[in-house]
């Protein structure tokens, strides 16, 4: 259709009715393959065109196409759209449906549904206003009844309460209100003890709308007043700014979590009040859901909304006592503190009318009386003319829309989407990339009506709010031809970044058409949060819920990348990425916390996770290819998942060259660490030779054998072992600082030295020789490390174990890695050979202990008690040896970041170097194989303590301790180790060399080292 000069006229699309919800299955892929359909219209442009969507067979109107019908023609000029339904499937449909395309007229309705030879377009019609002798005998409410409300300590909620506080004073009597809300009733006393002294008696039931919530209060209800007159649903969540979609740019996840909320609260009433039966002496009572006007008359750019407003009033057609009421925006507004915002004044629905009149809740309640006494199953409650106020919500979104007349007739505008590609020169940093800070700067003038925007210009502090974001996505859309959604500008509201996310947009579209056949690739994966069946819930490992409660701070989050070279069929991956993905449940879990503070996972079901991006970086010069790539990868590293709602996982694959490719996996460590990276590399490699799958361990059976190992005898032997270890023990220890800046400041960075692999190989012999390992020869030189710079010597430090010591847990996706703040006394150690005795019985306990996590030494080991996760130890030692992907047969398979920072600027990996990073602890020493056989030893330090220049003198600090014990023999007494480090401190040849002689050693890499000294306690640290 977008080659074709003629383009096409109409499109009919029939489909036998599916009665599952529209979010899953086959009426999921229905709603991809109609949108798609509907944009290559739309992206004609030139001549009106017409859609029909057809469904044969059902009762009522299908909500998804039911919504394409009424909001695409608003958002796309020259587009128009009816759903048509045929409840008889073995009737005269065909015919019917023959009569009704030879005949539609204009005065059609958006929805129009068949039932036998009856015909009804659904419309709304005007509600007569009472006369003046019904205006006093109106109310249905009873001034002192009985309401339960979801959502009451909420925006429009705090209107009603007042409202029928005040109609229940003026009438004498004290209205009783059961309030639902999330919120901890510690953070809502004041305002529960204010409604009280207006004259209300409150019952305030923590919990959601949904599960076991609504129960609990009808049941608190019947205890205390014997029934309910009426109960309010307000209780929604607008699920950040992902309702904010055009209606071509709906899928089904994002349909799914906006309906979620509003849905499943209507079922957990209707549960509840059927299960009250006789207890409530009431008659039954009224019930109301409230939902949105705003998106049926005009809020445009709202998609994902508008479709939930409808499936609510589907929904609540089929359970009998339901009123659906879509209110037009109330008095608190958008310009409220409290009002109808999701973030940082970001969501304002009501935006459209926001120089117009608004409801009170007197308003509200006079509406609920007049429908009530109608007998209304749906009525919409407006301020002004239906007409009038579409005009008014899109009048201004000229060029796109530059008229509206009262039948809502949409006059033809340009195109949206233009029918070339954008190019990727568009976003290369050695091209035109200005084109994209033009046109955004240009609409940004216009619509903030802001002609001096500095360079970092935050769209929210200049007074951008969702309205105005749809707009600026339909500027953009129209000047870049780019999907633009308008969530993309809320989520990057700083210039630089929107400009980067949009970058990275018209990358995705373009290769969306080169790989994918479609133009309109997400640059982030579409969220599919479909909450799980109960019996998929598990209690989340004691290793999950110290990430649950770390992930507030910002920390967990990973990024992993596969470099894949050779003749690579980016299809077929794709296709392999998502079979390798889907096996493991860990990847597909969202954790919540209930009300007795239990952290829990909740499993979804395998179309939940989200389809892999593709993204290409193949075209401009191998300079601009690896600064896009590197910008690409910074700004993934920045990006934060939510492990509440969706699972915190995020794929993309990027095609490099015709024979390399890149896939980046962006996760979290709750439900991933480095050993699981080969796991499900392994997976997706079988799935793309199509070789046998190996095995994989179901990460809910891990987590609830390791709440019965803490239960059991061994776990309470180690707590006593780790009791006395830890007895006295000083302060967890650090290198001295050389800074004065704030100690609680993560952000950290790095430096790093490399180990040639005939180094890394005399080091493992000699550990060997004293009867250890590699680990325990660089646990040893730690040690050292941190006695000479400061850290004493009888110290606390963490080393994180695999933790795979349960059954099953070696063929297990998921997070085990157990960091332990082990212990290390110098005291009394006169010999190498007494040094690494004493570190192999620390090591003895710490391998004994891998199944023993943190969190419980923190509730019952006496030195820990108060310490919060990151404080139990502040330096960090961790030796990344995990098992390594299984060779790929035909390809050369790279994974992570490169082996240090002297790699080639244009290797893709080295864009994965991290330099930055929130630090858990202010030092920490993180050493990895390198594929050379060498070791990367890689100082991480908080900027705010070290200076680079002292922690390059720390890095050769680690180096000489190594070289120390390889070279030394085992009656060497270490105080040799610190004389040599002590003589001329202040060169950094003696700092970071060594005076000892190496000759069995060969060279270890030393770049740019500054002239820092380590100062450090002149006390003799080996004796006490």
């Amino acid at each position: 259709m977008t080659r074709s000069a003629a383009g096409a006229e109409r499109l009919v699309l029939i489909a036998a009715a599916d009665p599952r919800d529209p979010s899953a299955g086959e009426t999921g892929r229905r709603l991809r393959a109609t949108v798609a359909l509907l944009r290559g219209m739309a992206q004609r442009g030139e001549a009106p065109c017409q859609a029909w969507l057809v469904t044969i067979g059902g009762t009522s109107p299908d909500p998804a196409f039911a919504t394409l019908a009424e909001v695409l023609p608003l958002e796309h000029p020259g587009l128009s759209c009816r759903h048509l339904l045929f409840a008889d499937d073995k009737g005269p449909w065909l015919e019917q449906l023959t009569d009704a395309l030879a005949s539609a007229g204009d005065d059609d309705g958006a929805v129009v549904l068949h039932e036998g030879r009856r015909r009804r377009v659904e419309r709304f019609r005007p509600l007569p206003a009472p006369g003046d002798e019904d205006a006093g005998s109106g109310c249905v409410l009873p001034a002192g009844g009985v309401y339960l409300l979801t959502g009451g300590l909420g925006q429009v909620g705090g209107l009603l309460t007042g409202a029928l506080i005040r109609r229940a004073r003026e009438r004498g009597t004290r209205v009783r209100l059961a309030l639902v809300g999330r919120r901890s009733p510690d953070l809502v006393r004041d305002r529960l003890a204010a409604l009280d002294r207006a004259g209300a008696e409150v019952l305030y039931v923590e919990a959601g709308a949904r599960g076991q919530g609504p129960g609990r209060a009808v049941r608190a209800c019947l205890r205390r007043w014997g029934g309910i007159d009426a109960v309010l649903h307000l209780a929604a969540d607008l699920m950040g700014e992902d309702f904010l979609r055009f209606a071509v740019d709906l899928d089904a996840g994002t349909i799914a979590r906006q309906c979620r909320p509003k849905l499943e609260g209507v079922a957990a009433l209707d549960r509840a009040l059927e299960a009250a039966g006789p207890g409530n002496r009431k008659a039954p009572p009224a019930r109301i859901a409230f939902s949105s006007v705003a998106v049926l008359l005009g809020g445009i750019g709202y998609g994902a909304y508008s479709f939930a407003n409808r499936r609510l009033t589907e929904v609540c057609r089929r359970r009998p006592g339901w009123t659906v009421i879509h209110w037009d925006v109330f008095a608190a507004g958008a310009d409220s503190p409290e009002g109808n915002r999701a973030t940082d004044g970001r969501i304002a629905l009501g935006s459209s009318v926001r120089d117009g009149p608004r409801l009170t809740g007197e308003d509200a309640l006079s509406a609920i009386d007049r429908v009530l006494a109608a007998g209304l199953a749906e009525a919409a409650v407006v301020t002004m003319d239906p007409a009038a106020r579409l005009a008014r919500a899109a009048g201004d979104m000229s060029p796109t829309l530059s008229r509206v007349s009262p039948s809502r007739e949409i006059t033809p505008a340009p195109a949206l989407v233009p029918q070339a590609v954008v190019p990727l020169a568009l976003v290369s940093p050695d091209g035109p990339a200005d084109a994209l800070e033009g046109a955004i700067l240009r609409s940004w003038r216009r619509r903030l009506a802001v002609e001096d925007l500095p360079a970092d210009a935050n769209f929210l502090a200049f007074g951008g709010d969702s309205l105005t974001a749809v707009r600026v996505a339909l500027d953009l859309r129209q000047d870049l031809g780019l999907p633009v959604p308008p969530s993309l500008l809320l989520r990057n509201p700083r210039l630089p970044e929107f400009r980067a996310a949009l970058a990275e947009l018209a990358g995705a579209a373009v290769t969306g058409a080169a790989l994918a056949g479609a133009g309109d690739a997400d640059p982030r994966p579409s969220p599919r949060d479909i909450v799980a069946d109960p019996d998929q819930s598990f209690p989340a490992s004691p290793l999950q819920v110290r990430w649950y409660h770390m992930h507030p701070e910002g920390y967990g989050h990973l990024v992993m990348p596969v470099l894949l070279s050779g003749p690579v069929d980016l299809n077929r991956l794709r296709a392999a990425i998502v079979a390798g993905v889907r096996r493991f449940v860990a990847l597909r879990t969202v954790y919540s916390q209930d009300g007795g503070g239990t952290v829990r996972g909740h499993v979804l079901p395998e179309d939940s996770l989200p389809e892999p991006v593709l993204l290409d970086f193949s075209a401009g010069s191998a300079v601009s290819r690896a600064s896009r790539l590197h910008d690409w990868a910074q700004a993934l590293e920045d990006r934060r998942l939510d492990i509440h709602r969706t699972p915190p996982l995020g794929l993309y694959l990027l095609r490099l060259a015709a024979d390399r490719a890149l896939f980046v996996l962006h996760t979290h460590h709750i439900c991933f660490d480095g050993w699981s990276a080969s796991l499900l590399w392994d997976s997706i490699a079988a799935a793309y030779l199509e070789a046998p799958r190996p095995p994989v361990a179901d990460y809910r059976d891990l987590a609830r054998w390791s709440w019965r190992y803490l239960d059991g005898p061994e776990a309470g032997r180690l707590r006593d072992r780790w009791r006395t270890a830890l007895a006295d023990a000083p302060p967890p220890c650090r290198p001295t600082p050389d800074l004065a800046g704030d100690p609680a400041d993560p952000i950290g960075e790095k430096v790093a030295l490399a180990l040639d692999p005939a180094t890394v190989e005399t080091l493992r012999r000699r550990a060997r020789a004293l009867g250890g390992t590699l680990f325990s020869l660089l646990m040893a030189a730690f040690a050292l490390m941190l006695a000479r710079a400061g850290g004493g010597g009888d110290r606390r430090s963490g080393p994180p174990g695999a933790g795979r010591a349960a059954p099953g847990a070696d063929d297990a996706v998921g997070v085990f890695v157990n960091p332990l703040p082990v212990r290390l006394s110098l005291a009394g150690v006169t010999t190498v050979a007494d040094l690494a005795a004493r570190v192999g019985d620390l090591l003895d306990l710490f391998q004994s202990s891998q199944s023993y996590p943190l969190l419980d030494m923190l509730a019952h080991v006496p030195a820990l008690k108060g310490k919060g996760f990151n404080d139990a130890f502040l330096s960090y030692l961790l030796y990344q040896n995990y098992r390594k992907p299984a060779p790929m047969p035909g390809f050369e398979v790279a994974m992570g970041e490169a082996d240090d920072e002297a790699a080639d600027p244009q290797d893709p990996l080295a864009a994965f170097s991290a330099r930055h990073a929130r630090l858990m602890r202010p030092f920490e020493v993180i050493v990895f194989d390198r594929a050379d056989g060498g070791l990367s030893v890689n100082v991480w330090y908080r900027r705010a303590l070290y200076s680079r220049s002292r922690a390059l003198a720390l890095a050769g600090l680690m180096e000489m301790a190594l070289l120390f014990l390889a070279r030394t023999g085992d009656g060497a007494d270490p105080r040799r180790f610190l004389e040599e480090t002590r003589r001329e401190d202040d060169r950094a040849e003696n700092v970071c060399g060594t005076d000892l002689p190496r000759a069995d050693l060969p060279a270890i890499s030393r770049r740019g080292r500054p002239s820092v000294g380590i100062p450090g306690d002149d006390n003799d640290f080996f004796s006490g």
